[in-house]
């Protein structure tokens, strides 16, 4: 499983910060036909009644999961989504996921008819797999859709060592308790304006390279979640720095549920 490390940038080192990297990485393939050289990534985060899913991130368990629906780009005709399951285990990570088409997917979350609905090749089992882990933490937990959250990403791969991963996650932005229809909206609150996100995935150990850089930009790791800074935008206390979580009664009374579906 990859390690992965993320670091909250002003805005203004964007330009300085992509052309230190470019020199070792190259764009991936998702993003280097577009017309700009980024994606946009569009989640809807599930949560239960208590926001458990949430507190386990700001209360720092080590071992915890994220539960969600993910689209790309612009909505088309023939769009698939997957659903996904994000395992976190200290600073190790593992993703499920189980594709299918955008159109059907009301009809696949009411039935969970997942054998009906998930996309996959004859004899394939690991999507159903997946599909089945996913309806399983959902309905084991009651869980509803929380947030959407959309950031436009620049991704890039290390010409020397493909399994070392760069992404810059720009514009970050959100809305609470979507419907699954919403997960192409656009009408939406940016979460930390000023900042972006750069997350490094990585097999063993960060290279020199990618050392020398960090350093030179001054920049610090960070537990950024992109769910809970969006949480933290609609309905909580928001800190005044990026990154930083406080736990407290304060915050649990003001997260009212509101039913997604």
């Amino acid at each position: 499983m990859p390690i992965e490390y993320k670091y909250i940038v002003p805005e203004h080192k964007l330009d300085s910060l992509r052309a230190s990297l470019k020199p070792f990485l190259t764009s991936d393939k998702f993003s280097v036909h577009r017309e700009v050289e980024e994606y946009t990534v569009r989640s809807i985060y599930f949560d239960d009644n208590h926001f458990k899913a949430y507190y386990e991130k700001i209360e720092g368990l080590l071992e915890r999961k994220k539960i969600r629906i993910r689209g790309y780009n612009e909505p088309t005709d023939t769009d698939i989504v997957f659903l996904e399951i994000k395992s976190k285990v200290k600073n190790t990570i593992k993703k499920r996921r189980a594709p299918a088409h955008f159109e059907h997917l009301n009809q696949l979350m009411r039935s969970a008819d997942f054998r009906e609905y998930i996309i996959r090749k004859p004899g394939q089992e690991k999507p159903i797999l997946d599909a089945e882990a996913f309806f399983f933490q959902v309905y084991r937990f009651n869980m509803k859709p929380v947030v959407l959250v959309t950031y436009d990403r620049e991704a890039y791969f290390c010409h020397f060592d493909p399994s070392l991963r760069v992404t810059l996650d720009k514009k970050v932005r959100g809305k609470i308790f979507p419907t699954l229809n919403e997960l192409y909206d656009d009408n939406l609150v940016i979460t930390d304006p000023g900042y972006f996100i750069l997350e490094v995935k990585f097999p063993k150990t960060l290279p020199f390279w990618m050392i020398e850089i960090i350093h030179s930009f001054n920049l610090m790791r960070t537990t950024y979640s992109k769910y809970c800074r969006t949480v933290y935008r609609h309905l909580g206390q928001f800190p005044d720095k990026p990154g930083m979580y406080v736990a407290g009664e304060g915050q649990k009374r003001g997260l009212v549920y509101v039913p997604g579906l």
